[in-house]
């Protein structure tokens, strides 16, 4: 279900869609539905290639129509419990018709977390938010894309905004945007927000410790995901400035599962 639209989608191209539990399954089906990774791997490594030619083959119209997405809604049960807010790079082919493998491991992580501790910590739903609103299943296309169809900003700067104004309602979020965007403005941005807010708590699954990417957090993606799954932990974090970035720091562990 598509929620509603925003001042920018008179072309209906940024959206916010909600999933109930009884519609949560892997939706692989549409991964070549959603953009072709080889189409444009062909043209961003050709010759003649240049950000502005850069076009996608787009096979399915609703990809066509909601390039953009502002946040997905998902249902986890029907008992009483909170929202979690989960800040990722990028939507990938994951929509209101099911989710990637990505949000299915949101989703696994969630509900062993439910499994594991008491009413005070249920998680009935979680919002996926993105720190870039443009859909690809690859990120290393991801500037390109942005340079093509949001070259003036207004789709990111919409997408700040959204974020912003769900960091004011507080809450709890868990960031899984990974370590190659933490240093973009919009990625500074969103800490800057969560460090001046009282009323949220700062989470993340898993912190990188590998060399470069210190202070940073894990992203959902299963080839990360699939080596901690039987570990996991709910971690809650501090926001530190070093040389002039904010970077993650562990305060606490609050949940094992």
């Amino acid at each position: 279900m598509i929620e509603k639209e925003t001042k920018l989608s008179q072309d209906k191209r940024i959206i916010c869609e909600y999933i109930g539990k009884e519609n949560i399954r892997n939706c692989s089906d549409l991964r070549n539905k959603c953009l072709s990774d080889e189409q444009i791997y062909k043209q961003t490594h050709s010759n003649s290639y240049s950000k502005s030619d850069i076009s996608i083959n787009r096979l399915n119209k609703f990809y066509d129509q909601h390039l953009f997405r502002l946040s997905l809604k998902c249902q986890i049960d029907n008992k009483k419990g909170k929202t979690m807010n989960v800040i990722l790079m990028n939507p990938s082919y994951a929509s209101h018709m099911g989710l990637d493998d990505t949000l299915l491991n949101v989703k696994d992580y969630l509900c062993k977390l439910n499994a594991k501790c008491d009413s005070d910590f249920h998680y009935s739903y979680f919002i996926i938010l993105n720190v870039f609103p443009i859909r690809t299943a690859n990120s290393k296309f991801l500037e390109c894309l942005l340079n093509k169809y949001d070259h003036n900003c207004e789709y990111r700067n919409e997408n700040l905004n959204y974020i912003k104004t769900k960091i004011n309602e507080g809450g709890d979020f868990i960031l899984a945007w990974g370590a190659d965007y933490h240093k973009t403005d919009e990625a500074q941005k969103i800490l800057e927000e969560l460090n001046n807010s009282k009323k949220t708590r700062k989470l993340v699954y898993r912190l990188n410790n590998s060399k470069g990417r210190e202070g940073t957090p894990s992203h959902f993606t299963s080839r990360i995901y699939n080596k901690v799954k039987k570990e996991l932990q709910l971690i809650e974090v501090n926001i530190d400035s070093i040389d002039d970035k904010l970077f993650l720091k562990k305060s606490g562990i609050l949940l094992k599962a």
